[in-house]
């Protein structure tokens, strides 16, 4: 039998987010470079976006197969 500990979530995520680009802490994931090709869209553009974005709480889900948030 395994037993899963629901993970919680991010309670600030765009300050962490922004904190991550400014400081240059975070990767793009091939899956990451493959959306960029087939969207046709640059990595300044990503951090554009995300920089000043806003989150959408609503659309929040959780993954229980991969014990994750998705935001």
């Amino acid at each position: 039998m395994r037993i899963m500990v629901k993970i919680s979530k991010h309670d600030n995520l765009l300050d962490t987010i922004n904190k991550a680009i400014t400081s240059g802490n975070y990767i793009y994931t091939g899956h990451a470079e493959q959306r960029l090709q087939q969207r046709e869209i640059t990595r300044q553009e990503v951090k554009q976006i995300l920089s000043t974005g806003h989150h959408e709480k609503r659309k929040d889900t959780f993954d229980e197969e991969y014990n994750e948030w998705n935001y």
